[in-house]
């Protein structure tokens, strides 16, 4: 049995307003948002492979990113897709010798922060599940508006909470999910745990996550 870290960097930021895209833009520490992802993955001592899928457009400035790591753990990078969706699906179908009892966490590249802990604990989650998403409860209300944008009902806070990644599932079901979604023509899902959820293939743990595990969409998160 494996465990393989899918990090997704297939987007080109363009909510960030630079001429860069935003898994390029260097942190503090002087690495890139790419860079430190890889890193939190390649040096946690679950992880046995690491996958990285990219935007084919800057497919050569990934792997001089990566490169330069000089990465000790097995890493493949992959060209990705048009969607989210598709980006994940290339990552898992880019697993080599699947065994359906592996473990694949898929993480967004723009978490860079992601700990060692809620690693460990999305791989000990699946002592118990098929599918494990990481998660913090919401700190904010949440209105559910109706057509005119009006507020049509408010839910109970202590019942919602705000989806991070990774999100982790043994290789049958993510490869089932992916394929299910193919065969319909449905790729709009914005994370893989609704995938799951959607064709109702399992039941969804929770691991919990952490504010600094937060994702990095605008200029100003850095």
């Amino acid at each position: 049995m494996k465990k393989i870290a899918i990090l997704l960097c297939g987007g080109a930021g363009s909510r960030m307003q630079s001429a860069v895209p935003k898994q390029f833009l260097k942190l503090d520490n002087g690495y890139s948002v790419l860079q430190n992802s890889v890193l939190k993955f390649a040096e946690n001592g679950n992880i046995d492979a690491i996958i990285i899928v990219a935007n084919e457009a800057y497919r050569a400035e990934t792997e001089q990113e990566v490169n330069y790591l000089n990465l000790s753990k097995p890493c493949k990078i992959v060209n990705g897709g048009e969607s989210r969706s598709a980006s994940s699906a290339a990552g898992v179908k880019a697993i080599e010798n699947p065994d359906p009892s592996d473990i694949v966490l898929i993480h967004d590249v723009a978490r860079p922060f992601v700990s060692n802990e809620i690693i460990d604990q999305s791989c000990s989650a699946m002592t118990h599940y098929q599918a494990v998403s990481t998660v913090i409860p919401s700190s904010d209300t949440i209105y559910i508006l109706n057509e005119h944008g009006e507020i049509e009902s408010i839910p109970d806070r202590k019942n919602l909470c705000n989806v991070q990644t990774p999100q982790t599932f043994r290789y049958r079901i993510i490869a089932q999910a992916h394929a299910m979604a193919a065969a319909i023509g449905k790729n709009d899902f914005t994370d893989d745990s609704s995938m799951i959820h959607y064709f109702n293939l399992a039941e969804v743990g929770t691991v919990t996550g952490s504010v600094e595990n937060k994702k990095i969409t605008y200029l100003t998160d850095l």
